[in-house]
């Protein structure tokens, strides 16, 4: 089977309902972006493009589903111009399960209307399937609590070097559907993608963020455990990102 473009080498659009449960005095304010790995109460969902061609999906859910974060930033402006760094957690990235609805980040940036949000992220997430998925997907190749690692920017595909940090500096794709390359990635999501010109991925935000609020932001594998053509290995076709 063929591979095309990886995770997020075309564009996405990820909804945000933002709310005002974080209450503030005068001269604080508050952000706080949760995790979750479900798309439940939704207004949106979008699948991502999948790493192979014609590939059969089986039911199945992960009880396990980690990311691993560094930082995120907010920005006043559709070009992600400026961002307010709103939490980093330094040079080794935290550990969130996303089964576990976990805090993401949260600080205290001004009052106010931001069009753009970056996240710095590795590459890699860590996911264990259920027994739904170890039924269905074939060769027992999707053992349930065994942990399976996906790149989503590899070496060798289309989109390889076209990642570009907060600078606008390219970042060498490393890894394989096989092997892990471990990379640090931003992802850029603005109200206008179109206006974020120096930056890759650029992907829609279809409303601005409130600040004070809260939002979630998920990733879903639900139903879409596949075999990898490469070695044969548990994987997940095409899943879904959003806010909620």
């Amino acid at each position: 089977m063929k591979k095309v473009l990886g995770i997020t080498a075309i564009a996405l659009t990820l909804i945000h309902c933002s709310s005002n449960n974080a209450t503030n005095s005068d001269t604080t304010s508050s952000f706080t972006l949760y995790g979750s790995s479900t798309a439940a109460q939704s207004l949106f969902r979008t699948s991502l493009p999948s790493p192979m061609e014609g590939a059969t999906v089986y039911p199945g859910s992960p009880t396990e589903l980690t990311m691993q974060i560094y930082a995120i930033w907010i920005s006043a402006n559709t070009d992600c111009s400026s961002p307010v760094l709103v939490q980093d957690y330094g040079s080794t990235p935290v550990s969130k399960d996303m089964v576990a609805n976990p805090v993401l980040f949260t600080g205290s940036p001004a009052s106010g209307t931001y069009q753009c949000l970056i996240i710095k992220i590795r590459d890699t997430f860590s996911f264990k399937p259920d027994t739904t998925a170890e039924s269905n997907v074939p060769g027992g190749v999707c053992e349930a609590g065994v942990a399976h690692e996906m790149d989503i920017y590899r070496d060798g595909e289309p989109d390889d070097g076209q990642w570009t940090d907060l600078d606008g500096i390219a970042i060498d794709g490393t890894g394989s559907m096989t092997t892990a390359g471990n990379d640090t990635v931003y992802i850029f999501a603005s109200t206008d993608s179109t206006a974020v010109t120096t930056r890759y991925p650029a992907i829609a935000l279809s409303s601005a963020l409130v600040v004070p609020g809260a939002t979630t932001f998920y990733i879903t594998f639900e139903d879409q455990f596949s075999v990898a053509w490469q070695g044969g290995d548990c994987w997940v076709e095409a899943p879904t990102m959003g806010f909620k």
